[in-house]
């Protein structure tokens, strides 16, 4: 499914990330960021190859004030120069922390939210 298909829209944001695996038998946490994020999930690059069905538990710094913490699935990963890029599907992220996201993309780019939700809408009834 291409982006411009997807029910939610994708930002490119770069959001400090601070993660670890369920599963990871140290459980320590690790830092990435993200590359876009939506309200189901997000791209991010990672410095450790975790495999795909993994759950991680992250924390998402939307801004210097706000951050979120939520569960997610990893759905593929792709080893790249420096680090693994990793598109994640959030599981039972709440009303609340959609709305958190929302709100920064929309202060972040309004004209594409808007764009999104509106598109192809002329404005007559």
């Amino acid at each position: 499914m291409g982006s411009d298909q997807r029910y939610f829209p994708r930002w490119n944001v770069n959001n400090r990330v601070v993660y670890r695996s369920e599963i990871a038998p140290d459980h320590q946490f690790r830092h990435g960021h993200t590359k876009d994020l939506s309200c189901a999930g997000a791209c991010l690059y990672l410095k450790e190859f975790i495999p795909p069905q993994q759950r991680i538990t992250l924390n998402i710094n939307l801004s210097p004030k706000t951050a979120i913490d939520v569960r997610a699935t990893v759905v593929w990963q792709k080893a790249g120069k420096m680090s693994y890029l990793t598109g994640i599907a959030f599981h039972d992220i709440s009303e609340a922390d959609q709305g958190q996201i929302l709100e920064h993309a929309f202060e972040f780019d309004r004209s594409k939210l808007l764009e999104h939700w509106y598109k192809g809408w002329d404005g007559k009834a």
